[in-house]
């Protein structure tokens, strides 16, 4: 039986579903509400609007399905008989003696032309069917007033409303045509405006009726005696018990599910959020979050985690139970890992338990509740997950149970409006055994959060609720490789080297490959604790330890050690960065890994660096400002000392692809760029334009191409430049570059620049046209990287 603070929660969230069910799931109302034995209880007045509609809608089918077709195929009617004279020929039985007496009083010596009728003519205005139409008139304007109450809360609810079909089928029988004929003598009785009354009609009905019969007007009288005493459901306890209408008290745990599942999809639908309904499979389609993402909530079902091959399921653990979380929240984007039709791993979801538990005195959730859902995690492969119950108040203090040996977490702040109240996730320096970024949220959702059934439920609850979902299924982290060689020169902190003895794969197989084979994994998609050892032979884009087999375009990864590997690299990098819209981000990315691949490589052949500072220095000519400049900072120094260095290489391998070198100095060009001229503009507000009047990215080749069309983005330079004085024209410092002559030197490299990025080419002519762009010489004067580094002025 249920606590008072249970019985309360229930009568409520009873109250409280009616109204989504009917707005949302008509057939659930069918299945959740029914008649029991309960205890006999006091009106509650607040309760009655609920009580109505709920009564109606229960009482719909048994009305329309059984009781009115039932009395229109055997229809109470009287037959009296009536006596009266009509001429020949005549309808009707004739009275012959009648005829013949009336004749020979009236005209004896003559043949009758009148004859004496006797006539039956059915009379359908009975007691039982005035008692009819009276029901379907009182079933019609009880639904429309519960209408009118549901308009005034949600106009476009009332619009589809279940309600509406009662009206619709009430004026449909009343439109057959023995009742039509009925309709304004009950409007008259119903008025007050006739002779008898409602309760005189039924008290005859009844009456006239044979004690113990089964016709359907005595089924009419009962149905209308529920439809008048039928109560709300309140589980409270007391001797005497009568029918009521709800749901089943000891399927609580049921009703509280399903109310913070409409709940949910309600307080999306009045966010406009909602995209898609189907009740048929208890599935939602949603969107939430910034930035906004598309999601799935279902309810109730299997969580598929697996793939099915031959008609077998190929479940994570084998022999385990399949999972059925009340609620489950998962990206309609989310990332999923087949081969061969089986499913290797999926993103996972947001699993969600809803429980009724009542007269829990603990700080803590109930532990068989928590253990549940940490089984059902671990079993599906997910790892976030919510328990929400109805009476979880508090949260666990600092300190330690006397009772217990488990730790207990702080409480969240008292202003804390969420609804979450800790969570349980392991230890990470002691979960050695579980996944260590798993975690469960304990949240109170209590169903009397308003003073009114009638009121959703919190809404910054829910909404705190879906916002937790999607943080913690945001960002998607694509499926990509990340495989790393073992370096065979590290060493342990014993001092050892790699041992593959000691080594082994995920499934438990002792690692024998040598150490030139292994790589470690990470995958960090599955998580930021997930870092196999694998085999480059047996495992990389071959078996199903490998995620990323089927990527067009992926190939096995490769260790750094020969000058021709780096081609082979770039090629790899510009083809995949090449996908991305943004030109600059673009740039900025590949120049960021050609730059790691360059100092990888230096680092592995450990040449005397100072060397190639020196030719930079020597390329660069601007003396002590090499050091002290303010736009030519460490990074871009070591940036242009790689590039140096790369081409070095290049040169004495008598190789022809001066990609990599290319991709470093015009990395250090765009960055200058942005320090200086984009933000020159930016302050300025002022935007490259196309001839046909579109915006244009600020990338080299925009610099490069200013003084086409008419020179109007060059005039912007210009502008942006003299209105803090940045550059003058002519240059204020010796030796500098005027703003015209350096966008033309800009214009004969971004064409090698876009080919080296793209296609991971530049030859050996093209590098020498670029650096001799780049540095100037003697003859024809400073070049765009000194050039703009002496000419810009920063007030």
């Amino acid at each position: 039986m249920l606590t008072e603070e249970g019985r309360m929660g229930f009568r409520w969230m009873q109250a409280r579903m009616i109204q989504l069910l009917l707005r949302h799931d008509l057939p659930v109302f069918d299945k959740q509400f029914a008649e029991h034995q309960a205890p006999q209880l006091e009106a509650d007045d607040a309760l009655k609007p609920y009580r109505d509609v709920a009564v109606l809608l229960y009482l719909r089918r048994e009305c329309f399905a059984e009781i009115i077709p039932q009395i229109k195929r055997r229809l109470s009617f009287r037959a009296p008989e009536h006596q009266q004279r009509e001429p020949l020929p005549a309808r009707g039985r004739t009275d012959w003696p009648r005829t013949i007496a009336h004749q020979l009083r009236e005209l004896p010596d003559q043949l009758p032309l009148t004859v004496d009728i006797r006539q039956r003519r059915r009379d359908f205005a009975t007691p039982e069917n005035l008692l009819v139409v009276i029901t379907l008139l009182e079933y019609r304007e009880a639904a429309q007033a519960a209408l009118a109450t549901e308009a005034l809360a949600d106009p476009a609810s009332a619009l589809r409303h279940p309600l509406q079909e009662i009206v619709a089928d009430c004026t449909r029988e009343l439109a057959f045509l023995q009742f039509a004929g009925l309709v304004r003598q009950c409007d008259a009785i119903r008025a007050g405006r006739a002779d008898v009354s409602v309760a005189a009609i039924e008290e005859r009905v009844a009456q006239r009726l044979i004690p113990g019969g089964t016709s359907a007007y005595q089924h009419l009288l009962r149905w209308r005696a529920r439809l008048a005493a039928l109560q709300l459901l309140d589980a409270r306890p007391d001797e005497q018990e009568v029918q009521m209408l709800g749901a089943d008290p000891q399927q609580a745990d049921i009703l509280y599910q399903r109310w913070v599942f409409y709940e949910l999809l309600d307080h999306l639908a009045r966010t406009n959020s909602l995209i898609e309904w189907s009740p048929q499979q208890a599935r939602a389609a949603f969107c939430w979050g910034t930035p906004v993402r598309m999601y799935e909530l279902i309810h109730d079902r299997k969580i598929r985690t697996q793939a099915t091959t031959a008609g077998a399921a190929i479940p994570e653990w084998q022999h385990a139970p399949e999972s059925r979380p009340d609620l489950f929240i998962r990206a309609q984007d989310a990332a999923v890992v087949a081969q061969a039709g089986q499913v290797i791993w999926r993103a996972p979801g947001y699993m969600l338990d809803a429980k009724f538990y009542q007269g829990h005195q603990g700080r803590k959730a109930p532990r068989d509740a928590v253990k549940r859902m940490i089984a059902d995690l671990h079993l599906t492969g997910q790892r976030h997950g919510a328990l929400v119950f109805a009476f979880q108040k508090t949260a666990p203090t600092a300190r330690r149970d006397a009772d217990s040996d488990e730790d207990l977490l702080p409480p969240p702040a008292a202003s804390d409006p969420s609804g979450l109240l800790y969570c349980v996730n392991p230890d990470p320096a002691r979960g050695n055994h579980t996944t260590p970024d798993v975690a469960i949220g304990i949240w109170q959702v209590a169903p009397v959060a308003t003073a009114h059934a009638e009121a959703p439920a919190n809404p910054a609850l829910l909404s705190a609720l879906l916002d937790t979902v999607h943080h913690a299924l945001s960002p998607a982290i694509p499926v990509r490789c990340h495989g790393l060689f073992l370096d065979e020169l590290g060493t342990t902190a014993h001092g050892a080297l790699a041992n593959t003895a000691l080594m082994s794969f995920r499934d438990g197989a002792v690692a024998s490959e040598s150490r030139e084979d292994l790589l470690v994994c990470p995958k960090p998609h599955v998580g930021a604790w997930r870092v196999d050892l694998v085999s480059l032979k047996h495992d990389c884009c071959t078996s199903r330890r490998c995620h990323i087999i089927g990527q067009p375009g992926v190939r096995k990864p490769t260790r750094i050690s020969a000058l021709e590997d780096i081609g082979t690299i770039l090629r790899d990098a510009a083809t995949r960065d090449t996908a991305e819209d943004d030109e600059l981000t673009l740039s900025e990315a590949l120049t960021a890994h050609i730059r790691q691949i360059a100092q990888r490589y230096a680092d592995l052949v450990s040449p005397d660096l100072s060397r190639f500072e020196k030719e930079v220095r020597n390329d660069i000519d601007i003396g002590e400002g090499f050091d002290t400049n303010p736009l030519l900072d460490e990074h871009l120094r070591k940036t242009l000392v790689l590039a140096q260095f790369l081409a070095a290489q290049i040169r004495a391998v008598n190789a022809q692809n001066y990609a990599g070198p290319t991709i470093l100095f015009c990395g250090v060009v765009e960055s200058l760029c942005k320090t200086t001229l984009k933000a020159a503009l930016k302050k300025q507000n002022l935007m490259f334009v196309q001839e046909n009047g579109k915006y244009l990215n600020q990338t080299l080749g925009s610099y490069g191409r200013a003084l086409d069309h008419g020179e109007v983005n060059f005039q912007k330079m210009r502008a942006a430049c003299d209105a803090s004085n940045h550059w003058p024209d002519p240059p204020a410092e010796a030796g500098g570059i005027t703003l015209r002559r350096w966008v033309g030197r800009v214009n004969k490299i971004y064409d090698i620049r876009n080919i080296a990025a793209h296609q991971a080419r530049a030859s050996a002519a093209d590098y020498a046209t670029l650096h001799n762009n780049l540095f100037g010489s003697s003859g024809t004067g400073r070049g765009i990287i000194n050039g703009l580094i002496v000419s810009w002025r920063t007030p």
